[in-house]
């Protein structure tokens, strides 16, 4: 078999790792909290007008977050994907290099309010989804992302279509035939990265990941051997390595595994976080009057998102390294405040994020040469000569330091502050979502208490 039938084997027929399913119970507790709070703070209207444009999401099953209506299956993974990447404040894997719940969680949602599914399955779907991107990823390599791609729009179009291809119970072929599908949909440009496109890549993923299973199931047909054939994804995406791909799906579970799904505790890009949590960490040792420059490493290419250095839009500013180590230097915290227009017209907040300059080395400046998959030395220059120094490695929601069960439902709480949940108030709405991997039916996630 070929790269593509192997992957519609694996998505029909694997089986859930151990330990997935309270994983995959927090993914739905801090997706659907980061989508409720997006759909209202995208701006008034957008997501309707959004919907608009798509075409009347007409009668349907599914829950729109943005209305608390209900309409057609695929109106609600576009807009419902989309809410959810709109603050960045979504989960990140390195081994998908982007975000895979913002895509996967309001796919596999909407499409198990019309085909009635178990926790179980919802679960082993998710994990699919997860695995083929990591797949993906390997398959093209690192050039994929350095030439622009938005792995989330990409990698989570495939991704979505061979999860969904589970959650329909399609047939090892028909998998395939979704993936042929799904192959011509995959796109995102990073140049769009601080606008409302940004966030709208996750709705276009989700909705034609979606559609091509739900088309190959109809019996719409696809190349069965599109992603490997000479003209296929992987060449016209990357360098085409399909033994690494092979390996990647066949090899440990990422959802399970110390690369598996970030939790982010800023919302902002995951590329800041470590810079973030060092300053903030410099706090009790400098006086931010002292300070005369600050100097951030990272890993190469961990610079590559972060493109505005005087952010005019609060999106723009998620993706503005110096303005995010001014703001969390200055108030000690990144908050959904700090990309308020009053925020971003701070003096201080620009007069300091002038002085934040950030570069790239393979070694860090300070402490241990060693590293996995991140790190950030900040050093503070100060007056008389003096410097203050950070490093952080695992940054807190990592995988490898997980939020606490209580720091996860602060998050939800306040993420749904203020807004509409369906039929339900929000302690009683985060137990039924991170008790969802075990009901005995999906379909209820958005139902009436």
């Amino acid at each position: 078999m070929g790269l593509t039938r192997d992957l519609a084997a694996f998505a029909t027929a694997a089986t859930p790792s151990e330990g997935a399913a309270p994983i995959v119970g927090r993914s739905l507790v801090d997706t659907v909290g980061v989508a409720v709070a997006g759909a209202g703070r995208l701006g008034e209207g957008v997501l309707e007008r959004l919907l608009v444009a798509h075409g009347s999401p007409g009668a349907g099953p599914a829950f729109l977050l943005s209305t608390g209506e209900r309409g057609a299956v695929l109106s609600a993974a576009l807009c419902n994907a989309t809410a959810a990447h709109v603050l960045d404040f979504d989960d990140v894997s390195h081994a998908v290099r982007g975000h895979p719940s913002a895509v996967l969680i309001p796919a596999l949602l909407a499409q198990s309010e019309e085909t009635d599914v178990s926790g179980a399955e919802f679960v082993a779907a998710f994990e699919v989804g997860l695995q083929v991107a990591a797949a993906l990823l390997a398959g093209v390599g690192p050039t994929h992302y350095a030439d622009g791609w938005h792995a989330t729009s990409t990698f989570g179009t495939i991704a979505t279509a061979a999860a969904a291809s589970r959650l329909l119970r399609l047939d090892e072929g028909q998998a395939a035939e979704a993936l042929g599908l799904a192959a011509s949909f995959a796109a995102g440009s990073r140049a769009n990265f601080g606008t409302m496109t940004k966030p709208l890549h996750a709705g276009h993923a989700a909705q034609w990941g979606l559609f091509a299973a739900r088309a190959a199931g109809a019996g719409f047909t696809a190349n069965p051997d599109q992603l490997e054939s000479q003209t296929g994804f992987l060449r016209l995406h990357g360098e085409r390595d399909v033994a690494g791909a092979l390996d990647t799906l066949h090899g440990p579970r990422v959802l399970t595994s110390d690369r598996g799904l970030n939790v982010k505790k800023y919302p902002c890009c995951y590329f800041a976080h470590r810079a973030i949590e060092a300053t903030i960490g410099l706090r009790e040792r400098v006086r931010t009057e002292d300070v005369e420059r600050i100097e951030v490493t990272v890993p190469p290419g961990a610079t590559a998102a972060l493109t505005f250095d005087a952010p005019r839009t609060g999106l723009a500013a998620k993706f503005s390294g110096p303005f995010l180590v001014a703001s969390a230097l200055l108030d000690g915290a990144v908050r959904f405040a700090t990309f308020d227009a009053a925020q971003r017209s701070r003096a201080d907040v620009a007069d300091l994020g002038r002085r934040v300059r950030w570069s790239e080395s393979a070694t860090p400046p300070y402490g241990p040469p060693e590293w996995s998959e991140g790190y950030a030395v900040v050093v503070a220059h100060l007056r008389g000569g003096e410097t203050a120094c950070a490093r952080v490695d695992v940054p807190r929601g990592d995988c490898r330091d997980p939020l606490g069960q209580a720091e996860l439902w602060a998050k939800f709480a306040d993420c749904v502050d203020g807004c509409e949940l369906p039929g339900a108030d929000p302690r009683t709405f985060f137990d039924r979502l991170l008790d969802l991997p075990s009901s005995p039916s999906v379909a209820t996630w958005a139902a009436p208490a």
